[in-house]
Protein backbone atom coordinates (compact mmCIF):
# COMPACT_ATOMS: atom_id res chain seq x y z
CA UNK A 1 0.00 0.00 0.00
CA UNK A 2 2.55 2.79 0.52
CA UNK A 3 4.46 2.11 -2.36
CA UNK A 4 1.12 2.71 -4.17
CA UNK A 5 0.95 6.07 -2.10
CA UNK A 6 4.32 6.51 -3.46
CA UNK A 7 3.73 6.40 -6.62
CA UNK A 8 0.49 8.39 -6.92
CA UNK A 9 2.38 10.99 -4.44
CA UNK A 10 5.19 11.33 -7.86
CA UNK A 11 2.21 11.40 -9.81
CA UNK A 12 0.17 14.14 -7.56
CA UNK A 13 3.54 16.08 -7.57
CA UNK A 14 4.45 16.03 -11.24
CA UNK A 15 0.88 17.42 -12.27
CA UNK A 16 0.95 19.80 -9.12
CA UNK A 17 4.22 21.50 -10.85
CA UNK A 18 3.07 21.64 -14.19
CA UNK A 19 -0.60 22.99 -13.20
CA UNK A 20 1.14 25.55 -11.33
CA UNK A 21 3.38 27.03 -14.43
CA UNK A 22 0.47 26.14 -17.14
CA UNK A 23 -2.53 26.24 -15.34
CA UNK A 24 -5.43 26.25 -18.48
CA UNK A 25 -3.38 24.65 -20.66
CA UNK A 26 -2.91 20.61 -20.22
CA UNK A 27 -0.45 20.53 -22.97
CA UNK A 28 2.21 21.30 -19.89
CA UNK A 29 2.06 17.64 -18.53
CA UNK A 30 3.94 16.30 -21.45
CA UNK A 31 6.29 19.64 -21.78
CA UNK A 32 10.13 18.89 -21.75
CA UNK A 33 13.17 20.89 -22.28
CA UNK A 34 13.66 21.47 -25.50
CA UNK A 35 14.83 25.35 -26.06
CA UNK A 36 15.34 26.44 -29.79
CA UNK A 37 18.68 28.77 -31.39
CA UNK A 38 16.35 31.59 -30.92
CA UNK A 39 15.61 31.06 -26.89
CA UNK A 40 16.86 33.00 -23.85
CA UNK A 41 18.83 29.95 -22.99
CA UNK A 42 20.85 29.26 -26.17
CA UNK A 43 21.15 33.45 -25.96
CA UNK A 44 22.22 34.50 -22.53
CA UNK A 45 25.68 33.36 -21.31
CA UNK A 46 25.32 31.10 -18.76
CA UNK A 47 28.65 29.58 -17.12
CA UNK A 48 28.53 25.90 -16.96
CA UNK A 49 24.84 25.33 -19.19
CA UNK A 50 24.68 22.09 -20.75
CA UNK A 51 23.83 22.26 -24.54
CA UNK A 52 20.38 22.29 -25.19
CA UNK A 53 19.87 18.82 -26.79
CA UNK A 54 21.36 17.41 -22.96
CA UNK A 55 18.56 19.14 -20.94
CA UNK A 56 15.49 16.62 -21.76
CA UNK A 57 17.98 13.76 -20.73
CA UNK A 58 19.24 16.12 -17.49
CA UNK A 59 15.08 16.28 -16.99
CA UNK A 60 13.96 12.94 -17.92
CA UNK A 61 17.05 11.22 -15.59
CA UNK A 62 15.47 13.60 -12.52
CA UNK A 63 11.92 12.62 -12.55
CA UNK A 64 13.59 8.87 -13.62
CA UNK A 65 15.54 8.91 -10.27
CA UNK A 66 12.94 10.42 -7.86
CA UNK A 67 10.32 7.78 -9.09
CA UNK A 68 12.98 4.81 -8.25
CA UNK A 69 13.88 6.59 -5.02
CA UNK A 70 10.02 7.23 -3.96
CA UNK A 71 9.54 3.59 -4.95
CA UNK A 72 12.71 2.55 -2.91
CA UNK A 73 12.20 4.78 0.44
CA UNK A 74 11.67 3.29 3.57
CA UNK A 75 8.22 3.51 5.26
CA UNK A 76 9.07 6.86 7.04
CA UNK A 77 7.10 9.62 6.76
CA UNK A 78 9.37 12.77 7.31
CA UNK A 79 11.72 10.64 4.52
CA UNK A 80 8.69 10.32 2.82
CA UNK A 81 7.32 14.19 2.44
CA UNK A 82 11.26 15.00 2.50
CA UNK A 83 11.59 13.43 -0.69
CA UNK A 84 8.13 14.72 -2.25
CA UNK A 85 9.44 18.30 -1.39
CA UNK A 86 12.75 17.31 -3.64
CA UNK A 87 9.96 15.93 -6.26
CA UNK A 88 7.44 18.89 -6.34
CA UNK A 89 10.83 21.73 -6.20
CA UNK A 90 12.50 19.77 -9.31
CA UNK A 91 9.95 19.35 -11.44
CA UNK A 92 8.44 22.95 -10.82
CA UNK A 93 12.53 23.87 -11.29
CA UNK A 94 12.44 22.53 -14.89
CA UNK A 95 9.97 24.89 -16.50
CA UNK A 96 10.14 27.90 -14.16
CA UNK A 97 13.86 28.32 -15.57
CA UNK A 98 13.65 26.92 -19.21
CA UNK A 99 10.80 28.75 -19.84
CA UNK A 100 11.02 31.92 -17.94
CA UNK A 101 8.04 31.52 -15.93
CA UNK A 102 9.81 32.34 -12.37
CA UNK A 103 12.29 34.46 -11.49
CA UNK A 104 15.93 33.26 -11.47
CA UNK A 105 15.54 34.42 -7.57
CA UNK A 106 12.58 31.97 -7.12
CA UNK A 107 14.30 29.19 -9.07
CA UNK A 108 17.43 29.72 -7.02
CA UNK A 109 14.95 29.03 -3.84
CA UNK A 110 13.34 26.10 -5.33
CA UNK A 111 16.40 24.35 -6.43
CA UNK A 112 17.78 25.10 -3.40
CA UNK A 113 15.17 23.86 -1.44
CA UNK A 114 14.95 20.59 -2.99
CA UNK A 115 19.17 20.36 -2.85
CA UNK A 116 18.87 20.86 1.07
CA UNK A 117 16.31 18.28 1.09
CA UNK A 118 18.24 15.81 -1.04
CA UNK A 119 21.46 16.06 1.28
CA UNK A 120 18.74 15.82 3.97
CA UNK A 121 17.64 12.19 2.97
CA UNK A 122 21.04 10.99 1.91
CA UNK A 123 22.25 11.87 5.19
CA UNK A 124 19.46 10.12 7.01
CA UNK A 125 19.46 7.28 4.76
CA UNK A 126 23.33 6.88 5.83
CA UNK A 127 23.09 7.72 9.35
CA UNK A 128 20.37 5.14 9.73
CA UNK A 129 20.73 2.39 7.11
CA UNK A 130 24.06 2.55 6.21
CA UNK A 131 24.79 1.99 2.47
CA UNK A 132 22.35 0.75 0.21
CA UNK A 133 20.89 0.98 -3.01
CA UNK A 134 19.33 4.99 -1.85
CA UNK A 135 22.98 6.18 -1.94
CA UNK A 136 23.83 6.15 -5.92
CA UNK A 137 20.23 7.76 -6.67
CA UNK A 138 21.07 10.16 -4.04
CA UNK A 139 24.17 10.92 -5.27
CA UNK A 140 22.59 11.27 -8.90
CA UNK A 141 19.92 13.08 -7.10
CA UNK A 142 22.43 15.78 -5.64
CA UNK A 143 24.51 16.09 -8.97
CA UNK A 144 21.90 17.47 -10.61
CA UNK A 145 20.28 19.53 -7.85
CA UNK A 146 23.90 20.85 -7.51
CA UNK A 147 24.28 21.97 -11.17
CA UNK A 148 20.42 23.47 -10.83
CA UNK A 149 21.34 25.64 -7.43
CA UNK A 150 24.53 26.58 -9.37
CA UNK A 151 23.00 27.87 -12.85
CA UNK A 152 19.88 29.17 -10.93
CA UNK A 153 22.24 31.44 -8.77
CA UNK A 154 24.68 32.56 -11.45
CA UNK A 155 21.93 33.71 -13.38
CA UNK A 156 20.44 35.27 -10.66
CA UNK A 157 22.86 36.81 -9.53
CA UNK A 158 25.77 37.31 -11.82
CA UNK A 159 24.01 37.38 -15.28
CA UNK A 160 20.38 39.53 -13.86
CA UNK A 161 19.12 40.01 -17.01
CA UNK A 162 18.22 36.96 -19.88
CA UNK A 163 19.09 37.77 -23.32
CA UNK A 164 15.99 37.38 -25.06
CA UNK A 165 17.41 39.00 -28.74
CA UNK A 166 20.51 39.67 -30.29
CA UNK A 167 21.05 43.46 -31.86
CA UNK A 168 21.04 43.35 -35.08
CA UNK A 169 24.91 43.62 -36.91
CA UNK A 170 25.33 45.12 -40.54
CA UNK A 171 27.35 43.04 -42.61
CA UNK A 172 30.12 44.71 -43.98
CA UNK A 173 31.39 43.69 -47.61
CA UNK A 174 34.97 41.74 -47.49
CA UNK A 175 37.48 44.18 -48.37
CA UNK A 176 40.21 42.30 -51.12
CA UNK A 177 43.71 43.05 -50.08
CA UNK A 178 45.88 44.03 -53.12
CA UNK A 179 48.66 42.35 -53.46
Amino acid sequence: MFRFLAFTGWIWGFALARYIIWSHRWEGITWLPKPNASSWYSLTDLKGKPKSKYLVYLCVVQLVTTLVTLLLVPEYPPLFVSLLIVHICSALWWPAFIELKFSWRTCFVLASLAHISTIYLVVWVLSRLGVSLFLPLGTVLVAIQSWMVWISGYAWIVVREPTLMLAYQRRESRRLIDV
